[in-house]
């Protein structure tokens, strides 16, 4: 194919899933009935209960490792309740997970070929956490909820001083205070996505929180 082949102009076709990999349960579990066994010590059920789906990405390509937020640091927001982070992390960084204590992320990188599979994954989410990234864009042009977490001084399309972007209406941007300063950013996307959880919708919330 050419570079003047119209078709280059097309977008990739979101491929459907034949299994739906997010299995939701948003509500708790009934109480026991008249005559089921009771135990001494109930379990709390709605720390098991997802509220909130998210796809999660924090390391772009070689060409600029200062986008990347080492994984060690996205801890603050693994810890929370109520919120499944599905990895869309592709290449070596991917492997990062095996670090994390087991159950924090769920890894999707065997699912993902092409953009057309994370495309796919993405649809099937509540919304999107990631650096700036090709996933960012995708997340974008798909009009889905994403939070973009950007460098000190990112690439000159996400502009400055300001936490909206003019190209993608569902994007917020969380933008480092000095360089290599992750921690406030992600303090700051871990407080409002505890503010997002504590709503009616969280699902909702996430999108409207822009």
């Amino acid at each position: 194919m050419s570079i003047g082949d119209p078709g280059l102009m097309r977008p990739p076709a979101v491929r459907p899933w034949k299994v739906n990999l997010l299995v939701r349960a948003r509500t708790p579990l009934p109480s026991p009935g008249v005559g089921a066994y009771k135990v001494r010590d109930p379990i709390d059920m709605t720390r098991y209960v997802f509220l909130l789906w998210l796809g999660l990405v924090w390391a772009g390509g070689m060409s600029d490792r200062k986008r990347d937020v080492p994984i060690a640091e996205l801890l603050p927001l693994l810890r929370l309740e109520g919120v499944s982070f599905y990895s869309l992390q592709v290449g070596p960084p991917s492997r990062d997970i095996q670090r994390l204590p087991s159950g924090s992320i769920i890894d999707t990188a065997g699912l993902i070929k092409d953009f057309a599979d994370t495309a796919g994954l993405i649809n099937q989410l509540d919304g999107v956490l990631t650096v700036d990234t090709s996933v960012a864009h995708l997340a974008g042009a798909l009009g889905r909820p994403v939070w973009t977490l950007l460098q000190y001084a990112p690439d000159w399309r996400w502009l400055r001083h300001r936490s909206e972007s003019p190209w993608y209406p569902s994007m917020r941007l969380f933008r480092q205070s000095a360089p290599g300063e992750w921690k406030s950013v992600v303090a700051k996307v871990a407080t409002d996505l505890q503010r997002v959880l504590q709503s009616p919708s969280p699902s909702q919330a996430f999108a409207a929180l822009l």
